[in-house]
């Protein structure tokens, strides 16, 4: 069925990142110097196609004025609106989903990634009895906890970074040292956040203005929430990721140069007439 072979295709997937991981921890040997390392390689990865998707949100900001102008013309009119906000992507030739492509890209590895922190033992290490790590590990409160203890006893695996302990879960009523990445990767989704959206010039019609408001607080929390109930690893990798997207968008804004010129005559009817 379906769902098995998505659970095939993310355990195949999840196997050759636990591999690559475990390549560059053999020349670390530290769990956390593996996690950056790997998460640099993935970025550099991925840059051909983040300058793609900066190029486009540059060109989306530099058409913003036309955007306000037709907002305003047609805020009665949503049909209209869309209508003739399409033809000056046309005539600008800018596709609105060019950004998007990265992240559809970065979900299904991550989703992988997050398979490998939750068991390193099986996916970095190759061992088949980590599903019995709770009978193993009868002192864990649960099996995902079982099989890091496992990770760490079995395969000494050194999860310590600067102290903190990477396969440790950190506990909201406890406030300590595993509270630092979590933290920081949502501060540097916030962030993230914030610059997108400066980038992303003028949203299309007041529902996607409020959508972009909502999704600037929402992933924040969501990060929050996601990274305080997983192994410390993960929010490692969030932060260190969020934290190179923000360097490379400030970098990136300095070389890439976007080929839009308005014309200041006329309105933009005028001149898309005139343009034709």
């Amino acid at each position: 069925s379906r769902i098995i072979y998505e659970e095939k295709l993310m355990g195949a997937i999840s196997t050759l990142l636990g591999h690559i991981i475990r390549f560059i921890y053999d020349i670390v040997q530290n769990y956390g110097w593996a996690i950056i390392i790997f998460t640099i390689i993935v970025r550099l990865l991925l840059l051909p196609l983040n300058i793609k998707q900066q190029k486009s949100m540059m060109r989306m900001q530099k058409i913003s004025p036309l955007l306000t102008e037709i907002q305003e013309k047609y805020k009665n009119d949503k049909e209209k609106l869309n209508k003739e906000t399409m033809k000056i992507y046309q005539d600008y030739k800018i596709s609105p989903m060019a950004g998007c492509l990265p992240m559809l890209i970065q979900f299904p590895i991550l989703i992988a990634l997050i398979k490998v922190i939750y068991d390193p033992g099986l996916y970095m290490f190759g061992l088949q009895n980590t599903a019995e790590a709770l009978t193993l590990y009868p002192e864990a409160t649960n099996i995902t906890v079982a099989k890091l203890i496992m990770a760490v006893k079995e395969c000494g695996l050194n999860s310590t970074f600067f102290g903190i302990n990477l396969t440790a879960i950190p506990d909201w009523k406890i406030l300590n040292t595993l509270w630092v990445f979590p933290a920081l990767a949502t501060v540097a989704t916030f962030f993230s956040g914030k610059i997108t959206q400066a980038m992303s010039g003028t949203a299309v019609n007041e529902q996607q203005q409020q959508q972009t408001k909502m999704m600037s607080a929402i992933f924040p929390l969501m990060t929050a929430f996601f990274t305080f109930t997983m192994p410390v690893a993960a929010s490692l990798y969030w932060t260190i990721s969020s934290a190179i997207q923000i360097a490379q968008t400030y970098i990136l804004k300095k070389f890439i140069k976007v080929d839009i010129t308005l014309d200041d005559g006329g309105s933009w009817h005028e001149r898309n007439n005139k343009k034709r």
